[in-house]
């Protein structure tokens, strides 16, 4: 059974070659290895720091979804002391470069997968958690919520847009944001992986192998829902996404959302959504004035028109909506 370069040549003394890959909106550095005398290959990620494989977010959580029957790379060995773990190499291909090729009628076979295996992730994983789960003790609490606004309000419109706010600014744009979320803190909480996205979904060999799962909490439903259909990278038309949405509706009826929260989703949604995209244009100010990497500015347009589409959508923001949106549109 072992090969795999005979693992490694018994832990990296046999000779491959190193690829550096793509990264994501972190500091992680991922890289690929080619073993020369086999077509193996494998993933190595640095996350820059030490780590305890007894108290590791990434490994518990990895360990948790893996025994929840969700695809997840397989972790072949890790160096704890120098902050690299060894991974399954599942190839380049994301739900995101899957669907930019895809028909219409493949993009809701591929939508309807990753819903499929969300609802899984909310159901067992939500029945499952223990208190000892690292995901078990984080919550999208009022603290959380409001911060991700807040780094938005910090990097992205006074960063990257240059805005200048003043006091009275401020105060109207804290009070909007505790409006926008004072719903979302109502709704039960589920496991939410809290960032299902395009980009950390693949397609591999007949499954959809999930990756960036070490931010795990417990957060209302529609969060995951909103991070995938209100997507930054892969922009789905409406008539996609309401088919996408009756169809997570279905599976998850009795299930996750009761009659009161199957009512409302639609809303809950946009709301949820709305706050997901105003924290998403934090990150991409953020990437862009503090990392000085500028590969996420062209995601900021299409993500900020979700903001305008769904602000438009409820009372209790109407007074301040065309503000806000002033404030959170890019230049075109």
């Amino acid at each position: 059974m072992q090969n795999l370069e005979t693992t490694f040549k018994e832990k990296l003394t046999g000779n491959f070659s190193v690829q550096r890959l793509a990264g994501d909106a972190s500091t992680r550095e991922y890289s690929r290895l080619r073993f020369e005398s086999t077509s193996e290959t494998a993933v190595m990620v640095n996350v820059h720091a030490p780590f305890d494989p007894q108290t590791d977010d990434w490994l518990n959580i990895h360990e948790f979804l893996k025994n929840l029957g969700v695809a997840v790379p397989e972790v072949y060995f890790t160096e704890p002391s120098n902050g690299l773990f060894y991974l399954e190499d599942c190839g380049d291909e994301l739900l995101e470069s899957h669907a930019k090729n895809a028909s219409p009628p493949q993009i809701l076979e591929l939508y309807k997968k990753a819903l499929d295996v969300l609802v899984l992730m909310q159901t067992e994983g939500t029945r499952r958690l223990t208190a000892g789960n690292p995901a078990g003790k984080r919550k999208f609490d009022h603290e959380k919520l409001m911060w991700e606004l807040n780094h938005a309000a910090k990097w992205y419109i006074r960063g990257y847009l240059k805005k200048r706010l003043s006091e009275e600014d401020d105060r109207r744009l804290t009070a909007f944001f505790e409006r926008l979320i004072a719903p979302l803190l109502e709704i039960p909480t589920v496991f939410t992986h809290r960032d299902y996205h395009s980009r950390n979904i693949m397609p591999h060999e007949e499954n959809f192998y999930i990756i960036d799962f070490q931010d795990a909490r417990l957060g209302p439903p529609h969060y995951d829902v909103a991070s995938l259909l209100f997507d930054s990278y892969v922009r789905l038309d409406e008539e996609t996404r309401n088919e996408l949405t009756e169809h997570y509706k279905k599976i998850a009826a009795g299930k996750i959302l009761d009659a009161k929260r199957l009512a409302s989703f639609e809303k809950d949604l946009a709301r949820t959504a709305l706050q997901r995209n105003i924290k998403a244009l934090g990150t991409f100010g953020f990437q862009a004035v503090e990392r000085q990497n500028s590969l996420y500015a062209r995601f900021m347009p299409g993500t900020a028109e979700y903001v305008t589409r769904n602000l438009g959508l409820f009372q209790d923001l109407q007074q301040d909506a065309e503000w806000a949106a002033s404030l959170l549109t890019p230049p075109i």
